[in-house]
Formats: structure tokens, C-alpha cells, sequence
């Protein structure tokens, strides 16, 4: 890991602890403050790994462009939407 980097870059998810019940979007934001979505409607991700429930949650990097570089990409700026590591379809919120 970089420490310098770490320092200034760092991203967070969100996501449903009970999908449909809790709602079901992902949400992803970094330390640009852009806050980007992905629709979750097949619950890809979901829960929290506790009583018996399966963890699944997005890998750090699931919205990072699917063709950026290294272990710490930027997200797009200049497009609404992009392609994720994680192959789902990321929307950048207003």
C-alpha cells in the first residue's frame, strides 16, 4: 500500500443489508465527492455476514473503470456512466 497516497485517496460503499427490504442500490463515493450508483436489482450485493448469511460485498476497486490501470484508478469525469471492474454498469449521481 501506498501510505502517501492513502493519505489523500480513499473511497466507500454502500450497500443493502437485506436486499428489497433495505433497499437495493449501490452506492460508491471517494474523496472527489462524486457519488455514483449501480442499480443492484439481481442483489449482487447483500448483507452484512452475520447469523449464518453469506458477506457479499463489493471489492474495493468493483467501480473503477473496467479499462483503467493499476491498483488505484480514477473514475471517469467526463462520462455519466461506465463499465466497473466488477462488470457492472456504474451512474454518476447529480
Amino acid at each position: 500500500m501506498d501510505t502517501d497516497a492513502a493519505e489523500v485517496r480513499w473511497c466507500a460503499y454502500a450497500w443493502p443489508v437485506a436486499h428489497g427490504n433495505s433497499g437495493t442500490e449501490v452506492f460508491y463515493t471517494d474523496e472527489s465527492g462524486e457519488v455514483w450508483e449501480f442499480r443492484n436489482e439481481a442483489g449482487v450485493y447483500d448483507g452484512v455476514g452475520t447469523f449464518g448469511r453469506t458477506r457479499v460485498q463489493p471489492p474495493f476497486d468493483a467501480a473503477f473503470p473496467r479499462d483503467a490501470l493499476g491498483d488505484w484508478a480514477f473514475l471517469p469525469t467526463d462520462v455519466p456512466e461506465h463499465v466497473g471492474r466488477d462488470g457492472n454498469t456504474w451512474r454518476r449521481l447529480p
